[in-house]
């Protein structure tokens, strides 16, 4: 795993959002979603528990070609299915063992974001997809006691400020994902 890099992505994001936490990081390789269910399972606990599911969507497509196969991908994990594959997106293994994960305990995926390089980065001939996703208990709202963003759970309080970070990280600047404003299916940036 030499290569992998979203330990590296996400620790200051954790580290500027928690006070003090204890950090076991898991890198995946080709693993079935019982497998990786299983270990989410056994280090869930409870809402003290902060687990990170990390993945890129697509790669070095073309941007039209990537939106549409990303928006296909987004309707995949909104519909729980776990069937994403590595072209899909690459960390498609852990992602699908989130996604069992969220079936079993009933909780229900959001979309917060959806962009790709080409949003960012301005060159739209090769583009990454990314997508960020909280997945709730179906018997309340969003914004809850706790949240799962892109498998995180979070106090209700640090809510706001996961999204500000996202924002932040997407270049997008404050404000643009208002989770009150907008439905599931309509949050596409």
């Amino acid at each position: 795993h030499a290569f992998e890099h979203s330990l590296e992505v996400h620790l200051p994001f954790l580290q500027r959002l928690l006070d003090d936490f204890t950090l076991v990081p898991l890198a995946v390789g080709h693993a079935a979603p019982e497998a990786v269910a299983e270990i989410l399972d056994k280090l869930w606990g409870g809402p003290e528990t902060l687990i990170v599911v990390s993945s890129d969507l697509s790669h070095f497509l073309p941007y039209g070609t990537a939106r549409q196969v990303d928006s296909n991908t987004c309707q995949h994990i909104l519909q729980l299915d776990t069937h994403i594959r590595p072209e899909q997106a690459c960390g498609a293994f852990p992602v699908n063992g989130l996604l069992l994960t969220a079936q079993r305990r009933g909780l229900k995926p959001t979309l917060l974001a959806h962009c790709n390089s080409g949003d960012t980065a301005g060159d739209k001939d090769r583009v990454v997809g990314y997508a960020a996703f909280a997945f709730n208990e179906e018997a309340r709202e969003p914004g809850g006691v706790e949240d799962i963003v892109v498998g995180a759970l979070l106090a209700a309080g640090e809510r706001q400020r996961v999204l500000q970070l996202v924002e932040e990280a997407l270049g997008l600047g404050a404000g643009l994902l208002d989770l009150e404003d907008h439905a599931a299916a309509d949050v596409r940036l």
